[in-house]
């Protein structure tokens, strides 16, 4: 009785250092999308401590998991989760990768040039990032609440992140013509801009594995 209490309780802790891991990265990106957005060059420096405890916190749970099933053979839905899990922390840790890229491009690329003919796109990039970040914070709240269906909404967000980069992109390219001085700011802003776009992506494969949980199948093999 003892035994299988613990394991369940192993289970549970799983999915809140899951949770937790979800919430820390949501804050890193939101953090690196308003130093670029501001041009926080200095500010930006000063969140990548983020991706230290966020790789640290996935490294526990995948070897969490992992010992988990070597030593409990879990099956049926346990099984599922567990794997699931580790591709979920995976996808969560990537994209914290992306936010730590987006601030390293802000403090070590931007930092020492003329950023004022660009300023107009500033809230252009909020407006992304905020469509990226609700979308990543709702994938979270699917995983907690097991919402395997949500994955349709994910999709559909992930098309309207695509159309905001889609805009973003065509202003940047008209904001590089007018003034070719801009030549290398645009560039290493459209660099960043695509770090955010691929966190988009990887929400919507978490989508995908909370689909999995909950119905043991890969929702791209019922398209």
């Amino acid at each position: 009785m003892n035994v299988r209490k613990g394991y369940q309780e192993e289970l549970h802790e799983i999915n809140e250092q899951i949770s937790r891991m979800g919430k820390q990265t949501t804050t890193f990106v939101a953090e690196a999308v308003e130093a670029l957005a501001i041009f926080d060059t200095g500010g930006a420096e000063t969140i990548r401590h983020h991706e230290r405890e966020i790789d640290a916190l996935h490294r526990e749970i995948e070897e969490k998991c992992i010992a988990i099933i070597a030593t409990q053979q879990p099956v049926a839905v346990d099984l599922r989760f567990l794997i699931a899990s580790i591709k979920i922390s995976a996808e969560i840790e990537r994209i914290a990768d992306y936010a730590n890229n987006i601030a390293k491009i802000t403090h070590r690329k931007l930092s020492g040039l003329d950023l004022a003919p660009v300023s107009h796109l500033g809230s252009v990039i909020g407006d992304m990032g905020s469509l990226a970040i609700n979308m990543l914070t709702d994938t979270l709240r699917a995983y907690e609440s097991r919402n395997h269906d949500f994955v349709v909404i994910a999709k559909e967000q992930d098309a309207e992140v695509n159309s905001a980069n889609y805009k973003l992109f065509n202003l940047m390219i008209d904001t590089g013509r007018r003034n070719g001085s801009l030549s290398q700011a645009m560039l290493e802003m459209h660099t960043a801009i695509r770090y955010l776009e691929r966190s988009a992506d990887r929400a919507v494969n978490i989508a995908e594995w909370v689909f999995y949980m909950g119905t043991g199948f890969r929702y791209v093999r019922l398209r």
